[in-house]
């Protein structure tokens, strides 16, 4: 699924797309019209003209856990904006950082106070640990695996006895032989809406790297 549709999935799963309020259907109109515009024009764009209807849209992304839309919010909030404040709070309390630490990583380089804090108490050993932690398990996975491999190898010997045994009952005259997307409401065009999510058309992925904050959302 590309981010365009993620985005605009994550809208219509928070039922955004059918609101009654005519600013966000003004909104998402605005959207599908301008898909020419990457994620950081959308947002000033959005400030500008439609920040009355940030309880309306925002957090319909902010539930989202897709590692793509966190990173983004994360990386264009203003955190002199007190709502944008307290959404970084927000995803700072919410993320699951084992599944996505550059997200750990762009919070913990903000300097925001109340992040600061969420942080040490769910990263006592801060981002670093994090990550130590994660190669850790990737090294005792890496050795498990070898382990099983050298069980099937095991395995693998004790059928060659077994495979001898009809042989030899063979001989002995008296053996017998062993015996497989659903796509967001409004379809591909409703999709290319969500060019808003865009951030130079090619990023994304579950894990995106830790992006530079040349703008703020």
């Amino acid at each position: 699924m590309s981010q365009r549709q993620l985005v605009w999935r994550a809208l219509a799963e928070a039922g955004v797309l059918d609101s009654p309020d005519p600013k966000v259907q003004a909104w998402l109109k605005m959207v599908r019209e301008r898909s020419d515009l990457c994620w950081g024009d959308m947002v000033e764009e959005f400030r500008t003209k439609y920040y009355d209807v940030y309880e309306k849209v925002v957090p319909a992304l902010e539930k989202s856990d897709d590692a793509f839309i966190r990173n983004m919010l994360i990386k264009h909030a203003d955190p002199d904006r007190p709502k944008e404040r307290q959404l970084l709070k927000t995803l700072a309390t919410t993320t699951d950082f084992e599944r996505n630490v550059g997200a750990a990583q762009q919070l913990s380089e903000l300097g925001v106070k109340e992040v600061d804090t969420v942080l040490k108490k769910r990263l006592p050993e801060g981002v670093e640990g994090l990550l130590a932690k994660q190669a850790g398990g990737d090294e005792a996975d890496a050795k498990g695996g070898g382990k099983e491999g050298g069980g099937d190898e095991a395995a693998a010997k004790g059928g060659g006895g077994e495979a001898g045994a009809p042989e030899a009952a063979a001989k002995g005259g008296g053996g017998s032989a062993a015996g497989p997307e659903a796509e967001a409401k409004g379809g591909g065009a409703e999709a290319s809406a969500a060019a808003a999510a865009e951030e130079g058309g090619d990023a994304g992925g579950d894990q995106p790297a830790r992006p530079s904050r040349k703008g703020r959302l």
